[in-house]
């Protein structure tokens, strides 16, 4: 199954494209699952519902799944570098040890949320009346965390050994397994809010088991002849750990701007809900363009290609303000109907509808941040844009809540925070990004493996 990887003489823009299409596929059946379960949740579950999922209690999973997605991406790339320089048995080593590793992060965090669960959130200002079902989400959600990441990374691994077709297919299997699930639990059986975490285990469970089959029998990944190596795993860390440092620090910063939000009441997260149901896709796709741009950017960088990185950050931006572009037209004129279709309640319409019409302005912002801090992670030289962002982000975020929180009367205030962010960061990380390319022969050096 181990392929050759090799550079092609298509445009810079094409190759961004091939890459892409089968992350914006499985990325588009993410955004329909999500839209679904929204729906089945906004008039299944209701109101408290809808206020438990967008509490803190969400934010805290969120919180463990960028943990778990910035070792997956650490994982991919040492994955991505064996596999180039057709070390087949290094790649299929990485792989194995990349799945003790973040065994023993999912043990860890699934011990901190179920022993601890009650005091974070508690601490976190979750409103009182939604507290012990924001406890009940967390502790069944952090049950399902080892099947969770194992999935995410088997998926990874697939791509990082020159698979793109079958890690989306996966993931669209998962989200039809998981849209399923709700169908049975919440619509057929009446099971209520307690079937979320029943559901979310059961689906990641079979998703991780169908990988794993498929795994062994195409790369004999679980022979024993692949051992255990701490220096594997600290060769996965290094390049994983600024990773994760870069998405704990949007999820730490949005926690703190989710305390603040607490204090509006459930109508406000309920509204907070709904409109991230809906510019869900925006992330989606900004997500998917990411993985493309770091998976080119390493290839271009251990070619030492540096004038197609440079045409690749003009293609990013082109493609990334284009969909936000056609996204703002799309949701601006489907508000309605969208709003709609995830609430029933006219008091969370009415508010959810002038903050999507606050929101998508601000979105304009976003592609600048996404194109360079995905080319700079390309390069392997994270260690000064993870500085940048954990300040910018994390700064300016606790700021808002810690300083000038007792000025911030409503959510459309709160919301500022964002688009102050995106500039500042993008701003910093186009400077770190003209030093690198001033001399990209010095400077720009392909990770060891």
């Amino acid at each position: 199954m181990f392929r050759g990887k090799t550079e092609n003489s298509d445009s810079v823009m094409m190759q961004m494209l091939s890459v892409l299409a089968p992350l914006l596929l499985s990325g588009l059946f993410q955004q329909l699952y999500n839209m679904l379960d929204g729906m089945i949740i906004g008039h299944y579950l209701g109101l408290r519902a809808q206020a438990v999922i967008s509490s803190s209690a969400s934010n805290l999973v969120n919180i463990f799944n960028n943990l778990s997605a910035g070792m997956c991406v650490g994982a991919l790339v040492r994955i991505s570098q064996a596999y180039g320089g057709g070390n087949d048995r290094k790649a299929r080593e990485y792989v194995k040890n990349a799945l003790v590793l973040i065994a023993l992060i999912d043990l860890f965090c699934a011990f901190v949320y179920c022993l601890f669960g009650r005091e974070i959130l508690l601490f976190l200002n979750t409103p009182r009346e939604l507290q012990e079902a924001s406890y009940s989400y967390l502790r069944g959600y952090a049950i399902g965390f080892i099947p969770y990441s194992f999935f995410m990374l088997l998926n990874s691994a697939m791509r990082g050994l020159g698979e793109s077709k079958r890690p989306s297919f996966m993931l669209v299997l998962n989200y039809g397994i998981n849209i399923g699930l709700d169908v049975l639990f919440i619509i057929a059986l009446r099971r209520g809010m307690d079937s979320l975490a029943l559901i979310y285990l059961c689906t990641y469970f079979c998703s991780c088991v169908l990988s794993a089959r498929l795994m062994q029998a195409d790369y004999r990944l679980f022979d024993r002849d692949y051992r255990i190596s701490f220096r594997n795993m600290a060769s996965i860390i290094s390049v994983g750990i600024p990773s994760t440092l870069i998405s704990l620090s949007y999820a730490l910063s949005t926690t703190v701007l989710q305390m603040k939000m607490n204090t509006f009441g459930a109508v406000v997260l309920a509204a907070n809900n709904v409109t991230g149901r809906i510019d869900g896709l925006m992330w989606i796709v900004m997500s998917a363009l990411s993985t493309s741009l770091v998976t080119l950017t390493s290839r271009y960088c251990g070619a030492m290609r540096y004038d197609k990185v440079r045409e690749l950050v003009r293609s990013g931006l082109l493609f990334a303000f284009a969909f936000t572009s056609v996204f703002y037209l799309a949701v601006t004129a489907l508000k309605p109907l969208l709003l709609s279709m995830f609430t029933a309640d006219m008091e969370v319409r009415a508010l959810a509808e002038r903050i999507l019409s606050q929101m998508m302005l601000f979105l304009f912002f976003y592609p600048f941040l996404e194109v360079y801090s995905s080319v700079l992670k390309g390069t392997g030289h994270t260690i000064i844009p993870t500085c940048i962002t954990l300040i910018c982000v994390c700064g300016i975020r606790f700021i808002a809540v810690f300083v000038f929180g007792d000025y911030i009367q409503s959510v459309f205030q709160l919301n500022y925070a964002y688009p102050a962010v995106w500039g500042v960061t993008s701003l910093a990380l186009i400077v770190r990004y003209c030093l690198l390319m001033r001399h990209p022969e010095k400077s720009l050096r392909p990770l060891e493996v």
